[in-house]
């Protein structure tokens, strides 16, 4: 006997489905919006809910008549003859989508993988977006609950359908239209204490290999794709950098970047093996221009160092700009970590210095090309001025090889061709690159102008891109703020339009009088190729010193030079007025207060924040405590109804019920479905659930409950409160 007289076979289909529903959806939301991520187009939400709803439709009538086994097949052919009668490109990506959701799903319900399949998706999810850093409150909420349902499905069998609603409930709550939508401060509090801990970054190091999340914490970043807004974290140290002098700020570079897309830069270069091949330029230029002795070393000077790697796990060699020799095999370096270290030389070169500019004059009007020197003389010079070997970094075959590429192609990097794309430029960037350049005597004074400009526009960390059509446009018209990755872009850009190569750079910069680099002094700037003097570093962002405030105001007098006296600054922006002039007087003039943030350590409210990736993980803590909270309370709540329900049910009623908990408690016992099938048909008696007791004394007990319930049931007998206290009401 069915004690649920009126459930049939459809009802049980129908419990069966509404089990696998909350997977289903998981697994449909998560794919879409990892697919939105990769950038598929064409996709749309409120279609796709639809198409949901059809096709599980579909599957429900399906197992209503047992033809389950076709319902894939039948769902792949309604979907073909939808998208062959429509030909409509919108509702053909959403409908593959929600076919390629139900398939994985159908997969991921195999009884050979069911338990462990499931897991092993969400695994991968929760991988991938903290990998990609997602604020979208639906993904973390789809994330943990798929993390507690694979959780439900790897150690039950079924998972309470139960689940549904208060699944639902939670959706609900959680999604709301702000972006905070429940504020509990103790919750925030326990999320800063723990993802603050020393303990937290030592587990988050360790794992950054399994996570991918190679950085564990904000810092250097492997990739140029745009951010979100942007906060610090606790400081960490990232790289420790020794070198002779640490009077002036050093430029660390770890990747450089070519193409431009809306979603930042791509096609990545690690340092490359002919990374010193732009000293034979540079070096004949200054022998070229007729400098003293005492004018070059007051705005170049060679330098030794150290790097060696703390809180960072990176495929990246990082090494200085204007890097001369380093002591690995850059070319077999895979993956770097904490205490790898190599020693290296450098050229430091002061950008600010008025005899840079007079040097960068010279080279305009002078074809270095034409004028490349001996190894034998470069060698004389380069001890004569710097009291260097130059055996040391390069070979005389290495120089001489090098020096007939410069003479043949005019320049030793035969790549500028792919630092030319303009693809992203519009007709008012490049009307605006035309004002700033139109008085501009070379390439070396046209990028300053440029740089100079840039310099005007507002810092601000909390600028949000990420989605924009073209964010270099919107940066320079609409927001007219941002930060470094923004201010980079556009320089990039902007050198390109005006026919210097250009490239995005990402690395850090050290500051100051310690060898520690931290992850807050990560940074993104901009190189330009100049001719005669190669590849050279720019700052666009305000809140960073420009080359004029960093310079080392090194002057010559009587030939020699007096670091710490004289000092004088060559004073840029009167040299620029002119040309400043007619552009502030056609576009809006970028002022206001200075809201620099102090080294990207601090917010706007002047507290220290944290990295996105940080930022992330406590938004997922704060979302899984709130859950897990909320779900207690429904838990309580629902039992809370249930007990004032039953206590207010009728002795017969209250008898019902208890004989419904005993037979459900004893369906969960029984593994075999045919067996739960056969107990629940119409053909069966209660009584048949006593063979499944195998304690006598509850079975005793059982059967007087049934006996009791046989005669109020069909006798019409009644029982009293007393009675089903003591059957265990």
């Amino acid at each position: 006997m069915e004690i649920k007289s009126s459930k049939t076979k459809d009802d049980l289909v129908a419990e069966k489905m509404i089990m696998l529903l909350p997977g289903f959806l998981i697994t449909i939301f998560l794919i879409y919006f990892v697919m939105r991520d990769l950038g598929i187009k064409h996709m749309n939400l409120f279609f796709t809910c639809c198409f949901i709803g059809f096709f599980l439709g579909l599957m429900w009538l399906a197992s209503i008549y047992r033809k389950i086994k076709y319902s894939i097949p039948g769902i792949l052919i309604v979907s073909g003859v939808l998208m062959l009668i429509y030909r409509d490109l919108i509702l053909t990506v959403n409908i593959a989508i929600v076919v390629l959701s139900i398939i994985l799903f159908y997969i991921l319900s195999l009884d050979k993988i069911k338990r462990f399949g499931f897991l092993i998706f969400m695994i991968g999810n929760i991988t991938y977006w903290c990998i990609n850093n997602t604020n979208e409150k639906i993904v973390v909420i789809c994330l943990i609950i798929g993390g507690i349902y694979s959780l439900g499905r790897l150690f039950k069998k079924e998972v309470d359908y139960n689940y549904v609603v208060i699944m639902g409930m939670l959706l609900i709550i959680f999604m709301s239209f702000k972006d905070k939508p429940l504020r509990v401060q103790w919750v925030e509090k326990l999320a800063d204490y723990v993802t603050n801990s020393q303990m937290f970054y030592e587990i988050e190091y360790l794992t950054s290999d399994i996570t991918g999340d190679y950085n564990a914490y904000t810092g250097y970043s492997e990739v140029a794709s745009l951010t979100g807004s942007i906060s610090k974290g606790k400081a960490r140290r990232e790289l420790i950098f020794k070198r002779s002098s640490l009077t002036k700020n050093v430029y660390l570079k770890g990747a450089e970047f070519r193409t431009i897309t809306k979603n930042g830069f791509e096609d990545k270069r690690r340092i490359a093996p002919d990374y010193n091949n732009w000293f034979v330029l540079f070096v004949n230029g200054l022998m070229d221009s007729g400098f003293s002795t005492a004018k070059v070393l007051c705005f170049v000077r060679i330098e030794r160092a150290e790097v060696k790697y703390d809180y960072i796990r990176t495929d990246d060699i990082i090494y200085p700009l204007n890097l001369l020799k380093i002591d690995k095999d850059i070319a077999n370096e895979k993956r770097l970590y904490k205490g790898y270290k190599y020693n290296l030389i450098f050229m430091m070169m002061d950008y600010g210095n008025p005899y840079f500019l007079e040097f960068a004059d010279h080279l305009s009007t002078s074809d270095v090309t034409k004028k490349i020197n001996s190894y034998n003389d470069v060698k004389v010079y380069m001890n004569t001025t710097f009291h260097f070997n130059l055996s040391e970094v390069m070979s005389e075959s290495e120089y001489n090889e090098i020096a007939d590429n410069i003479r043949n192609e005019g320049t030793y990097d035969k790549n500028l061709d792919e630092y030319m794309d303009i693809s992203m430029s519009t007709p008012k960037i490049k009307k605006l690159v035309e004002e700033l350049t139109v008085d501009c005597k070379n390439d070396y004074e046209k990028a300053k102008v440029i740089e100079g400009y840039l310099r005007k526009y507002k810092y601000d960390g909390s600028v949000n891109l990420r989605g924009s059509e073209n964010y270099i446009e919107d940066f320079l018209f609409k927001t007219k703020s941002g930060y470094c990755i923004h201010y980079a872009g556009a320089m990039v850009l902007m050198l390109r339009e005006a026919g210097i190569p250009a490239r995005y750079v990402s690395g850090y910069i050290q500051k100051g009088d310690k060898h520690d680099i931290m992850n807050t002094s990560a940074h993104a700037w901009v190189e330009g190729y100049i001719d005669g003097m190669g590849w050279v570093s720019f700052e666009p962002t305000t809140n960073e010193a420009s080359s004029e405030e960093s310079s080392w105001h090194l002057q010559v007098n009587e030939e020699h030079y007096k670091p710490d006296e004289e000092k004088t600054e060559f004073d840029w922006e009167n040299y620029y007025k002119n040309k400043m002039e007619k552009v502030d007087q056609e576009y809006e003039k970028i002022d206001g207060e200075d809201d620099k943030i102090n080294d990207g350590r601090y917010n706007k409210s002047g507290k220290k924040g944290d990295s996105e990736r940080v930022k992330v993980m406590k938004m997922l803590f704060k979302y899984l405590v709130l859950f897990l909270g909320t779900a207690g309370i429904f838990f309580l709540m629902i039992i809370g109804i249930k007990a004032l329900w039953y206590k207010h049910l009728s002795s017969e009623r209250k008898l019902h019920e208890i004989v419904k908990k005993r037979c459900k408690a004893i369906e969960k016992k029984i593994k075999d479905d045919e067996q739960k099938k056969t107990l629940r048909s119409n053909n069966s008696s209660i009584y048949d659930y006593l063979n499944f007791e195998e304690d006598e004394e509850a079975n005793e007990k059982l059967k007087k409950i049934f006996d009791k319930y046989y005669l109020v049931r069909f006798r019409g007998d009644k029982v009293s409160e007393e009675e089903i206290k003591e059957l265990g009401g």
